[in-house]
């Protein structure tokens, strides 16, 4: 249910205001719209919900908004599950 996939920054560019674009040689396994989360920075927990807008193969990934904090060589965790609302409601719901 859940897609778990951790890459290296190589070099990290911010749209003063609106995106983050990361440097990643390697995006295999990246999706559009996975949630991207690094431990340790405040300015990107699960909460914050920062998701993956687009991706340029083995180039970069661009994120939906400006970040901070992010250094080249740090590890960032992209999250996808296969569960949506639907599967959680009527879970949870117990139907």
């Amino acid at each position: 249910l859940l897609t778990k996939v951790s890459k290296t920054t190589t070099t990290v560019a911010t749209s003063p205001t609106t995106t983050t674009t990361l440097a990643i040689a390697d995006t295999s396994g990246i999706s559009l719209g996975m949630n991207v989360i690094e431990y340790g920075n405040a300015d990107l927990q699960p909460q914050d919900y920062t998701y993956v807008e687009s991706i340029i193969s083995n180039t970069s990934v661009t994120l939906n908004r400006a970040v901070t904090n992010i250094a080249n060589g740090d590890v960032i965790y992209f999250l996808a599950t296969t569960l949506n609302l639907w599967k959680m409601v009527f879970k949870t719901l117990n139907f």
